[in-house]
């Protein structure tokens, strides 16, 4: 077994859990079989095949793992735990409601009253959110590229 890019082990890892996916919806779906039918799939030969690829899957996500925390040279984990919380974070701005002024809104299914007038003013309105959410985006972009880089030049063992 050679080595491989972790940019590489990554697409692999990727397409293993997709496989794995798969087989295991096949054994699902015939695991149940109906006697006297015939059958095209062998819900035993495709367990061993899964078997297979979440050993390989594992083996592969342990050295991502490893390699990602980096030892002396100081890892790239950091940058993909930030990287994932920015993510979230930005996904929270967006979801802020940040409509301000009056509003007529009908409340009558809560209370049974008329529409009425609502005055709403955002503590974050629409401009500090769009703003701060470029901001982000800029972080978020600069941690992928260093995560990237990393990627591209550090190598694990295939499994």
């Amino acid at each position: 077994m050679g080595k491989i890019t972790l940019r590489r082990a990554l697409r692999v890892k990727n397409t293993l859990a997709g496989e794995v996916s798969e087989l295991q919806k096949l054994i699902s779906e015939y695991n149940n079989q109906v006697e006297g039918r015939v059958y095209l799939l062998d819900p035993k030969e495709l367990y061993t095949q899964l078997w297979v690829k979440l050993q390989k899957l594992i083996a592969l996500k342990s050295r991502l793992a490893t390699a990602n925390a980096g030892g002396s040279e100081g890892g790239i984990y950091e940058a993909i735990s930030e990287l994932a919380e920015l993510k979230s974070h930005v996904s929270f701005l967006r979801g802020l409601d940040t409509k301000a002024g009056r509003i007529q809104e009908d409340h009558s299914i809560y209370d049974r009253t008329p529409p009425r007038d609502f005055i709403y003013t955002p503590i974050y309105d629409a401009v500090w959110v769009r703003t701060r959410v470029k901001e982000l985006e800029e972080q978020i972009e600069e941690l992928q590229e260093k995560i990237d880089s990393w990627n591209s030049t550090h190598e694990i063992e295939e499994p």
